[in-house]
Order: C-alpha cells, then structure tokens, then sequence
C-alpha cells in the first residue's frame, strides 16, 4: 500500500478512536498530495463536525459527495445532515431571539425531517414560537414530543414547565419542577430571567423595562450583567442614587462584603459608581 493509502486508513482509525487532531493531520496529508480524494475529503468534514466547525463540514461532505456520485451519498449522506441540522439549529435560535417565528419554523420542520437522527433539539425549539403566540397547548406538544426522545433535554422540560403553567396546570408543573430537582429549577431561573430581560431591551417604555429587569433580577439575583441593566434603566430615570447603591443590591446579600463585587465582575470595574446610562 502507498504512503496516501497508509494516511487515509490511519485517518480513520483516528478518527474512530476519538483521536481528532491526529485524524484531522492524516486526512490533510493525503489531500495535499492528492487533492479532491473523496475519503480523506469526506473524513476532514466528520472530523470538523465533531470539532464543532460546522460551516467548514458542510463544504467538506458537500464536495466528498459530489465526488463520489456512486458512492459518496451512502457515506457522507447522514453526516452532511447532521452538520445541516445543526447549522438549522444555530440559525432558528438566531431567529426566534429576532422575533423572526415563521422563518423559525420554516428551518426547524425542515431539521425534523433530516436523516440525522436527531430530532430532539428541532422539537424543543418547535415550542419556543408556539409559546411566545400564546399557543400553550401547542408549545406542550412540541416539548413532550422532544422529552419522548430525550428525557431530560433541559429546555425542553424548562419550556414544557412554562406551558403547563400558562394552561394554569400548577400541580403538574410543580411535579415537574420535583421531578428533575435543583438543576432544573436552576435552569428555569435563569432562563426566565434572560427572556425578560431580552424583553425589557425591545420596551419602548422606561417603566415597563424597570419593571422586566426587577423581575429578572429577582428570577437571578447574582447576575451582574442584570444588574448592569437595571443601574442604567435607573440613571435614565433619573434615580442615580438608587443606581450607584452597587447596583440596587448587587452581589447579593449573601455574597456582599462591604458593597465589593468580585475583581472580575463589570460592577468592581465601575468601581460601585454610577454607572454610563
């Protein structure tokens, strides 16, 4: 055997192995001495999927395919979807955040039908625009039909928990909170408290943002990137006092000494002044 096909088998084993950088280095040896190989093409793409690269998967499986028209789908088919599906992920995520819910839709449906198999995350994210229309029941379906792929999917069961209680569903909702213990509840905080305040952001009225970042502070009172926001929303209102309190009561009473937040933190940097509105 030549020394490319000793490289292109010592790739895959690597890659088999876990071992990515070395896989990455064999593949790339035999593209360089014979570029367009389908294998070692189609061998970099995996190795950049799992690397996390998913724009530069794409393009490698793309062209391993359309180099091996006999064969090239057989073997690079499932994982050029699965680098699709991700990258639908990224940009439905993208769009929901932009309010852009249709478009959303539009890219998870197509996610759900990819050969990956995986559909979990699409399905969560499904609910997502179902709640934010008022579409509690529809938003449930979406998570429990994730939650039947994978169990404990974080924020599937965080979403499934807000549509239960918008249908007014307390006990269930309280069951599911137990279920999944601390970590969860954990979770919903903390997601609750970014939607309100990506919320308070979009507000065009000053008091109704107050109000969304008292909200979110209360859901997570250690954020300091809240408590940024709520310094600046109450300097623009004229209540500089309140704000150069080390932002109305950041770090929280259990961590505070003397009103000095952590070094790293952006109120230690702001030196517990007022911050710029």
């Amino acid at each position: 055997m030549d020394e490319v096909g000793q490289a292109r088998i010592a790739g895959f084993e690597a890659l088999n192995a876990g071992r990515l950088a070395e896989a990455s280095q064999s593949f790339e040896s035999v593209l360089a001495q014979n570029p367009g190989d389908p294998d070692a093409t189609g061998g970099l793409g995996v190795v950049r999927l799992r690397q996390g690269r998913t724009a530069e998967a794409r393009r490698l499986l793309t062209a391993a395919i359309a180099a091996d028209p006999q064969e090239g789908r057989r073997k690079w088919g499932r994982a050029l979807d699965g680098a699709n599906y991700t990258s639908e992920l990224t940009q439905a995520r993208g769009l929901i955040q932009r309010g852009q819910l249709e478009q959303a839709e539009t890219l998870l449906l197509a996610a759900t039908r990819r050969e990956s198999g995986e559909r979990a995350d699409a399905e969560a994210l499904l609910g997502d625009p179902a709640l934010r229309r008022n579409d509690p029941q529809g938003a449930e379906q979406r998570y429990r039909a994730a939650l039947s792929r994978r169990p404990n999917l974080n924020n599937a069961v965080a979403g499934l928990y807000d549509a239960l209680q918008q249908q007014g569903r307390f006990a269930e909702a309280e069951q599911l909170a137990a279920q999944h213990g601390g970590a969860f509840a954990s979770t919903v905080a903390t997601q609750r408290a970014e939607s309100l305040r990506a919320e308070a952001s979009r507000s065009s009225d000053p008091g109704a943002a107050l109000a969304l970042l008292r909200a979110a502070q209360q859901a997570t009172p250690d954020n300091p990137w809240i408590a940024l926001d709520l310094a600046r929303a109450l300097a623009r209102q004229g209540s500089r006092w309140r704000a150069a309190r080390c932002w109305t009561g950041w770090p929280p009473p259990a961590s505070r000494r003397r009103c000095t937040p952590p070094p790293s933190s952006p109120a230690r940097k702001a030196g517990c002044r007022m911050p710029p509105a």
